[in-house]
């Protein structure tokens, strides 16, 4: 029997949508995984847990911390359940019922899998992804592909055992999963999935987000973007040059407004769906 388990966090930013995830949980065409709960700042729990304990297999531990601290204890969690196949999902999300299934199978020819995002101010009558018209139903990529933006995310991937591994996550790391990714695709190809999609909801605790680009935007995703490289930059030296010019780029975005203005105006003029943390790999000088 397969060993899968289905890992998130929920915490109080996203109660308010946890319902209807574990409703999307509850219409999985595979129902055989057990439930992984991070609990983070939400000591009444059970409460929301209650009714759906009779038709899912849940497990829960209770830590709070930083968004590192946090999934650094999910994921050496998950590592000492010795799990055959992870999947991760956002507890403010929806998946498709056919989700778990579509990761499985995929999981079985690639190490990693990552299914599509639709947004919930953009669905549409096709049901199509965000990424959909940038990548290709089963397109293979690796860590090369996630150097300087991600879409592998901790609420729309999934991996096999023999790729999978805990490791030190760096006090006050915003992407987290982008840190994860970048390592354990080093030695693996992940494939992506236009099916089995996510209906990833926009609110104010998004991480990451998809979203028109505002100056507040661009500076957050500079911000976010070196601080991640300078978390990787110790095991690898090529981000270094790539650090130096996303310090330049921040400072010219903050003290040229001219500058500023007709970057936004560009990438907001691109129609493009940006993947996580992008935009800047589009700004030149």
């Amino acid at each position: 029997m397969e060993n899968v388990a289905l890992f998130t966090v929920i915490f109080p930013g996203n109660l308010a949508y946890f319902h209807d995830f574990m409703l999307s949980l509850q219409r999985q065409t595979y129902g055989g995984f057990k439930l992984l709960l991070m609990v983070d700042g939400v000591p009444d729990i059970e409460a929301e847990l209650q009714p759906f304990r009779d038709s899912l297999r849940i497990e829960t531990k209770f830590h709070t911390g930083s968004i590192a601290e946090v999934r650094d204890h999910g994921i050496r969690w998950i590592v000492a359940g010795n799990y055959d196949y992870v999947i991760f999902a956002d507890s403010d999300d929806i998946m498709h019922p056919d989700r778990i299934a579509v990761c499985l199978e995929g999981l079985d020819a690639a190490p990693c899998v990552v299914n599509d995002v639709i947004p919930f101010h953009s669905i549409d009558n096709t049901g199509n992804g965000y990424w959909r018209d940038r990548l290709d139903d089963g397109q293979s990529f690796g860590a090369d592909t996630i150097k300087f933006c991600n879409f592998a995310g901790l609420g729309n991937s999934a991996i096999r055992k023999d790729a999978f591994r805990a490791m030190s996550i760096p006090a006050g790391l915003v992407a987290v999963d982008w840190f994860l990714f970048y390592h354990w695709l080093q030695s693996g190809k992940g494939v992506f999935k236009h099916h089995g999609v996510i209906y990833y909801r926009q609110h104010a605790s998004n991480t990451a987000g998809l979203s028109v680009v505002t100056p507040e935007r661009l500076i957050r995703v500079l911000d976010t973007k070196i601080r991640h490289m300078n978390a990787l930059v110790h095991d690898f030296r090529d981000f270094e040059q790539e650090i130096r010019r996303h310090l330049t780029l921040k400072d010219r975005l903050s003290n040229d407004a001219v500058f500023q203005k007709e970057a936004i105006q560009q990438l907001n003029q691109m129609n493009l769906n940006f993947f996580w943390w992008e935009e800047t790999q589009y700004i030149h000088e």
